[in-house]
């Protein structure tokens, strides 16, 4: 439902007599143990078209939380869209504030390079209109003791697809994995090999 779809969010202006959308939707990272907004995720302009919201626009939002070390947490954000992940975003917190950076250009070079080569040599085949949905997050060897700044891979699988192709374009699968790295300067995030995933 949209906000000016009803006047439990207030969108109704007296002064215009119009019903206008002036909820401003937007993701933020929380502390349940504090109760508290660890910070706001950047997801671009304008940021509604971005924001998760359930059931809305096709989206979908799968989240991998790394180990709790003395008070730190990473996470990967994968935002979803009706094609495609729009935001792969990598954060990390140490319980106070949050710092962000989206991934997502680095994960689709990669895949991109994977696409094109698993596509050479197949005629009328444009690897550049495939579009990269990333699932299947997780942690590589999660049970080994992680202390704060430890690097950590996680593995993530893509399924590309041409939108609305025709019957000639296949589908690509991929699997890649990833290093995710914290240092008291940055977050970094480095994509180490991609292939096809595992059955």
């Amino acid at each position: 439902m949209a906000p000016g779809d009803t006047e439990a969010l207030n969108a109704f202006d007296e002064a215009t007599e119009k019903t206008e959308d002036r909820v401003v939707m937007e993701n933020i990272v929380v502390s349940l143990k504090e109760k508290r907004v660890l910070g706001r995720l950047g997801l671009g302009r304008p940021e509604d078209e971005l924001v998760y919201f359930p059931g809305r626009n096709h989206g979908s939002l799968e989240v991998l939380w790394g180990p709790e070390e003395e008070g730190w947490h990473f996470g990967v954000l994968n935002f979803g869209g009706k094609w495609e992940s729009s935001a792969v975003l990598l954060i990390e917190t140490d319980g106070e504030r949050i710092r962000q950076l989206d991934i997502k250009a680095a994960l689709d070079a990669k895949a991109n390079a994977f696409i094109k080569t698993a596509l050479k040599g197949k005629k009328g085949l444009d690897p550049s209109r495939y579009a990269l949905p990333y699932r299947d997050l997780k942690v590589v060897d999660p049970d080994v003791g992680y202390s704060v700044g430890d690097p950590v891979k996680i593995t993530l699988d893509f399924d590309a697809e041409v939108p609305k192709a025709p019957d000639n374009y296949p589908g690509v699968e991929g699997a890649m994995t990833a290093l995710l790295e914290t240092t008291s300067d940055k977050i970094s995030a480095r994509v180490l090999s991609v292939g096809r995933p595992k059955k």
